[in-house]
């Protein structure tokens, strides 16, 4: 039998600060949101062994709802003490009305409260936004005890509620509005956001109106202004919305709101009884109706009373944020239409908000005394929703509100929904009221103190998968910043926690946490290792282990140079002090056998055990072996020693033994602020042969290179996490940034699925003041293009994603981990660097051919005959042959040349010269790593922008997000007179180009039609005016300029343009022109033809010239005329700079857009296009017009003289 809810105690609270993204940015005459901070907060209460949880929405606006900054740090500093206030408080249940007595007295005591709190920017009304999900929460746990819905708590008025509109914001286009008025089907009024441009807000009614008649509805409008006028100019506004009323040119019915700053709420009446007179003396059959509505000025009864005694609005917009709460915006309802029964009543919410508000307003929208606009709508906009049930509609098109099934707000938590977004958290959980220890940043693992959180979340599936954490080199630094003293050691005594503070979203909600601890836990030892060893590290045993435990920390791994720096005594001391807070320790131990241990991790999913090993090693260095006996030995203390066979061994006893299991090699290795060394790399290499999945590295303290296959993943160096010591990284001239990994496994199809998201932080603590942090846009581009520059084998250029979340800018990577028996010394995997076997050797050579050398097997005049001609003229001993096709084709083949310099071969192929490969085949061209940085137009632009060179605006989207390439479309249009470039990021020779994009239906369609042809990543960017042209470069020197003419003819007065083409084909045919100078009429041209208002059909006069095409290289029939010694140097210098700053650039053509090629290179007369590592030849040895330049010759000259 279930007891009578007489009273209810409060038992837990719990809140949490997050950050959500919009889908698409929402603007106002304010300006425009991109995402907003919210903070949900569950009250858990009982009652005779019953236990309830509410929920609720703070939404903290800045000064709209006197919360203080726009981050919500101090609705926060104010949230605390209030939530600390209510724990373990008691409510009178008996029924509703005792009930919302009791919740109407703690809120006044919380109004105290914020009156403490407040400052000069919100003294007068503080912390309403805040307050009001804390009254939510509140009447959420009582209603659910008293089984009756808010809505009935609060004297529920009506059943059915109908959203009225859904709001246009201001960043949609005029072109725009007018299809999204028409989807609007569903909905009877359409509300509009105004911008203050008297003009532009009449066009943007007009065109409302126009829209919503072309659909055969006449709606009522509602536009809104933002505090946007004065009193004159919202006279003159109203003036010429009433008159375009009785013109018919706009609905007989509208609502203005917020037209006036807030501070003139008190004129908005005069503007009332303007638009009331004005309405009646143009009015003919159907009566004008004007209504003037209150916005951010009306708050609560205090400003109604006010807005009253000025002779009172004819419409209110309640908002439960400026109101502090639902009982506050209840009583202003009351009051209005107490006053004018008939004021037409709204119920607005605020961008950004999720379905727990949308749930309250729904609520209390059946309860009030009239409601006659409800702008609550189902939150779709936002990046995730974060509730179960969300809100929604009865049906698709309908605009009426699916009725609510369950008691109290209707919905629960989904907290795994929130997690991704989570700034801070807070929770009551352990503490009294009185002694409220929680702090506003709360370390928390997902496995324990989130498990309570939700009814929803507690029977969730939370085993379909799990996350680990891992970072670098960690040390709170007790050893050096005690040296220092001063302000640096008062922090680390009083607050240690503060030097992981900006890292907290990075580390959260995890299954597992693992850092590379490289320092001794023990007070001031005495090192045997004094005047020898350079550096000794030691950290306090209590307060490490404390912060460490905080964190989130579940093992550490002593496999490093420091663990052994006071010697085997202390190791087994620092291991102790680690077993006793809980805290595994692993690669190291009292004898080698116990170092080696790997770490295992058993996780259940679904429903079966999964296990993650971690084996730690360290690199052996003499020193360390030799002479300080840092390695542990068959019974001697130490570290795990980076034996590559033993570990290598150790990687495929596990493979073979645990299959199913995930396994990660855990190294510290490599240099102090050096890239990787050749040796790790090889050993890398030996330990994916063995088996591992994902091999991360540290001891470089600082980020080194990430290589990516389809099956496994190597992180050769993490970099520091917090390590508080000074740091080298301008002495080495190095990026001053580290790499924490979080490591997202779920268990599908038999095997790990693996999600790799790397969030670098910086980490020099010079520059941070010992408060590392997640990287800025600009250090995250200039990361990026560090480790594009040091690119191993072009699998990250290839396959790394730059990205973003609530944390904050990553480095993505998705594979599906090879699983089985382990597979030895074999290297199986396409792509994995290593010498190829005797057999593989054996199989390559039975498919070679080799062929006459007869340089005429190439095609005439194309690039690669170029090429192979040149070296018959040096003298050079070449072999034709016929080779396999490359990877992507492997069942074709192709004829290149092989020839040798000095020793070192090399090949013609496919219009480049490649090095040969250890089973002697073609390789990578003599560019290297600059093809594939070069192949990535976007990724070339950020290198060249970063250094100072000009490109052109733009973006680069993945061939899916159509919606983000028109986001970015609306934002830039209006300011690129050219139009815009819509184009593959990926694309060569001229290819699926669409040019001077001026409307966004063109922007849909090119986009489009680059995503069918199979490129996933499409740049738009802004058309810049002038004159393209090529020049190439060789070694460190341009050696030759042209320009293209494009395609083209010249009319006779009589010819059509279709005979003209066939005409000037026969001619080019006549004189042996090869395919790629003979015109085209092709959709692509007929179309250019088009829009410059010609057809194929139309007769050009007498010497007209008409282009079929705007593009001017050769692959488009442009004719090539060679400017090298046209073009001023300037131009010459400024592209020698900017290629020189590719890595391995050898031979590259160069697009350069230029506004006069006679007048000196100036910033925004000449624009980088691309680069291009495989340029064609033949504009430069058979021109059109001008010089004949032999650059094949200078390619083979640079091969003979300049490469190693």
């Amino acid at each position: 039998m279930t007891s009578v809810v007489t009273e209810l105690r409060i038992s837990r609270i719990q809140a949490h600060r997050y950050r959500m993204p919009l889908k698409r940015a929402y603007g106002t005459a304010r300006g425009v949101t991109k995402a907003s901070t919210n903070i949900v907060v569950a009250i858990s209460a009982e009652h005779g062994g019953q236990r309830f949880t509410g929920y609720g929405e703070c939404q903290p606006r800045h000064v709209l709802t006197g919360d203080g900054d726009r981050r919500g740090n101090s609705a926060w500093s104010f949230l605390v003490p209030a939530l600390q206030r209510l724990h373990r408080r008691s409510i009178p249940a008996k029924d509703r009305h005792v009930a919302l007595a009791a919740i109407r007295g703690l809120m006044a005591e919380l109004d105290v409260l914020a009156a403490e709190h407040a400052d000069d920017t919100n003294r007068d009304r503080p912390f309403r936004g805040t307050m009001l999900g804390i009254e939510v929460a509140l009447l959420d746990v009582v209603a659910r005890s008293l089984n009756l819905q808010i809505a009935e708590l609060l004297g529920k008025r009506r059943d059915e509620i109908g959203v009225s509109i859904s709001t246009i914001s201001s960043s949609t286009s005029l072109d725009d509005v007018a299809g999204k008025v028409i989807k609007q089907s569903r909905f009877p009024m359409t509300r509009v956001k105004g911008i203050g441009d008297l003009e532009h807000d009449w066009s943007l009614l007009e065109t409302v109106t126009d829209a919503n008649r072309s659909a055969k509805r006449d709606k009522p409008i509602w536009m809104d202004i933002n505090e946007a006028l004065d009193v004159s100019q919202a006279m003159a506004f109203i003036d010429g919305m009433v008159d375009r009323m009785a013109a018919g040119r706009l609905p007989a019915s509208l609502v203005l709101e917020g037209i006036l700053p807030k501070s003139q709420v008190t004129d908005l009446p005069l503007l009332q009884r303007h638009a009331d007179a004005a309405s009646r003396e143009a009015s003919g059959e159907q009566p004008l109706d004007l209504r003037i509505m209150p916005d951010e000025g009306m708050w609560d009864v205090t400003d109604l009373e006010r807005v009253n005694a000025a002779g009172g609005c004819r419409a209110l917009n309640i908002k439960a944020p400026k109101a502090g709460g639902l009982l506050a915006s209840l009583d202003l309802a009351e009051a209005a239409v107490a006053a004018d029964p008939d004021i037409h009543v709204c119920i607005g919410g605020m961008v950004g908000t999720s379905d727990a508000t949308a749930w309250a307003l729904h609520n209390l929208a059946r309860a009030l005394p009239r409601i006659d606009y409800l702008t609550a709508v189902p939150p779709t906009n936002v990046e995730q929703r974060i509730t179960e049930p969300k809100a929604r509609y009865v049906a698709r098109d309908s605009n009426i509100i699916a009725a609510q099934v369950r008691p109290g707000l209707g919905t629960d938590l989904v907290l795994e929904n929130v997690k991704p977004y989570v700034e801070a958290s807070f929770d009551t959980a352990g503490t009294n009221a009185e002694t409220s220890a929680t702090s506003t940043i709360t370390p928390r693992r997902a496995s324990s103190e989130y498990s309570m959180i939700s009814q929803q979340a507690e029977s969730a599936d939370d085993d379909a998968s799990l996350t680990l954490v891992l970072a670098g080199d960690t040390s709170l630094g007790d050893v050096h910043i005690n040296a220092k003293g001063g302000a640096l050691l008062d922090r680390l005594n009083g607050d240690p926690f503060s030097f992981f503070e900006l890292l907290q979203p990075l580390i959260s909600d995890t299954d597992a946490f693992i850092l590379n601890l490289e320092t001794v836990l023990a007070d001031s030892p005495i090192s045997p290792f004094e005047g020898k060893k350079r550096f000794l590290g030691w950290d306090s045993p209590d307060r490490a282990v404390r912060v460490l435990k905080g964190l989130g920390v579940n093992a550490v791994g002593l496999a490093n140079n420091h663990t052994m720096d006071f010697g085997a005594d202390n190791l087994a001391r620092t291991i102790g002090h680690l077993k006793d807070g809980g805290i595994d320790a692993f690669g190291a131990g009292a004898s080698l056998a116990e170092a080696a241990e790997p770490l295992t991790f058993a996780f259940t999913l679904g429903g079966t055990e999964r296990r993650v090993h971690l084996i730690a090693a360290c690199e052996v260095q003499r020193k360390l072996r030799d002479e300080y006996q840092f390695y542990a030995g068959e019974s001697r203390p130490g570290v795990n020693p980076m034996s590559v066979d033993d570990v290598a061994g150790a990687v495929h006893e596990l493979r073979s033994s645990d299959p199913s299991s995930l396994i990660i090699v855990y190294p510290h290795w490599g240099g102090n602020y050096h890239w990787v060394k050749e040796s790790a790399q090889r050993a890398n290499q030996r330990f994916v042969q063995a088996g591992a999945n994902l091999v991360v590295g540290h001891g470089a303290h600082m980020l080194q290179q990430l290589t990516f296959a389809k099956h496994h993943a190597s992180i050769y160096s993490l970099g520091n996490f917090v390590f508080n010591w000074s740091g080298r990284f301008e002495q080495y001239d190095v990026p001053p940034y580290g790499l924490v990994a979080r490591v997202n496994l779920a268990w599908k199809n038999g095997t790990w699925d693996v999600g790799l998201r790397l969030y670098p932080i910086a980490s020099d603590n010079k520059k941070t003041g010992f408060r590392v942090q997640p990287l800025s846009e600009g250090e995250f581009t200039s990361m990026w293009d560090a480790l594009l520059a040091m690119d191993l084998d072009g699998s990250f250029a290839e396959q790394a994603r730059p990205a973003r979340d609530a944390r904050g800018f990553h480095i993505a990577f998705d594979y599906s981990a090879a699983l089985g028996h382990a597979p030895g010394a074999a290297v199986t995997e396409t792509g994995a660097s290593g010498t190829a076997t005797d057999a593989s050797r054996s199989d390559v050579a039975s498919m070679v051919e080799m062929l006459p050398n007869d340089i005429d097997v190439f095609s005439r005049g194309s690039t690669t005959a170029l090429l192979a001609h040149a070296v018959a003229a040096k003298d050079l001993p070449f072999q034709i042959m016929r080779v396999p096709g490359p990877a992507s084709s492997p069942d074709t083949t192709r004829t290149v040349m092989r020839f040798t310099v000095k020793d070192r071969t090399y090949f013609v192929r496919s219009g480049t010269v490649a090095t040969t490969r250890a089973d002697g085949l073609p390789g990578t061209g003599i560019d290297g790593r600059a093809v594939r940085i070069c192949k990535r137009k976007d990724v070339t632009a950020a290198i060249l922008r970063r250094h100072g060179f000009s490109v052109p605006r733009g973006m680069a989207f993945a061939s899916r997000d159509i919606a983000g390439a028109k986001l970015y479309f609306d934002a830039v249009i209006h300011d690129s007179p050219q139009g815009l470039c819509v184009k593959p990021a990926n694309g060569n020779k001229g290819k699926n180009i669409y040019l001077n994009i001026q409307r966004r239906n063109e922007l849909t369609a090119a986009f489009a039609a680059i995503a069918a042809n199979g490129y996933e990543t499409v740049l738009v960017e802004e058309c810049v005016t002038g004159e393209v042209l090529r020049f190439l470069y060789i070694g460190s020197k341009v050696v030759a300029a042209r320009r293209g003419v494009p395609a083209h003819v010249v009319g006779d007065g009589t010819s059509s343009v279709r005979e003209l083409v066939a005409a000037k084909n026969a001619d080019l045919r006549r004189r042996g022109a090869d395919r790629h100078s003979r015109l085209r009429l092709g959709p692509d041209e007929l179309e250019f033809l088009q829009r410059h208002g010609l057809s194929d059909q139309t007769a050009p006069a007498h010497g007209d010239r008409v282009f079929l095409s705007s593009l001017s290289n050769r692959h488009a029939a442009a004719e090539i005329v060679d400017c090298t010694d046209d073009v001023h140097p300037s131009y010459l210098t400024v592209v020698e700079k900017a290629t020189s700053l590719i890595p391995d650039i050898a031979v590259c053509g160069v697009d350069l857009m230029i506004a006069d090629i006679s007048v000196p290179a100036a910033d925004g007369n000449h624009h980088f296009i691309e680069l291009n590592t495989t340029p064609g030849l033949r504009g430069h040895h058979q021109p059109s017009v001008g010089v004949s330049r032999d650059v094949a010759g200078m390619i083979i000259e640079h091969v003979i003289h300049n490469l190693p």
